[in-house]
């Protein structure tokens, strides 16, 4: 494997571990998106200043802003959205996951044929299998 890869894994498993990890903390809601996100921002400073700020001009960042505010409006968006999700009765929180996951995975997939003006039977077979998995988890 390589190193993207495993990478692809660790944030999988990362993005996988959080949410279950901050219900324990017994914050619900906008309050827990708003904990998480002021910890993500302290955590992740000092390499936004690294490997970012510090080396990109401000024409770079002034010129990205429509895309940081729509992305950072799906986040926000998303978290809020996410954080109800997560309110749902422990026995649902599986499948509300696995079908959460699945929508990240259509986008992407999706992206994936915009980009490359493509679809192969390939993924074809597999927007087919994940409608499939998304009816069967949503019954």
């Amino acid at each position: 494997m390589t190193i993207s890869q495993w990478e692809a894994l660790a944030a999988g498993f990362l993005f996988g571990i959080w949410p279950l990890v901050i219900l324990r903390s017994g914050l619900k809601g906008s309050a827990a998106a708003f904990v998480l996100v002021a910890g993500c921002t302290i955590v992740l400073l000092p390499f936004a200043w690294q490997q970012g700020f510090a080396k990109e001009p401000l024409s770079v960042f002034l010129g990205s802003l429509p895309f940081i505010a729509g992305a950072a409006a799906c986040a926000a968006f998303g978290l809020i959205i996410f954080f109800r999700m997560i309110q749902a009765p422990t026995a649902e929180l599986g499948r509300l996951f696995i079908l959460e996951i699945l929508a990240q995975t259509a986008v992407a997939a999706a992206y994936d044929i915009v980009v490359s003006k493509s679809i192969t039977l390939e993924k074809g077979t597999g927007f087919a299998a994940a409608a499939v998995a998304v009816y069967l988890l949503a019954r």
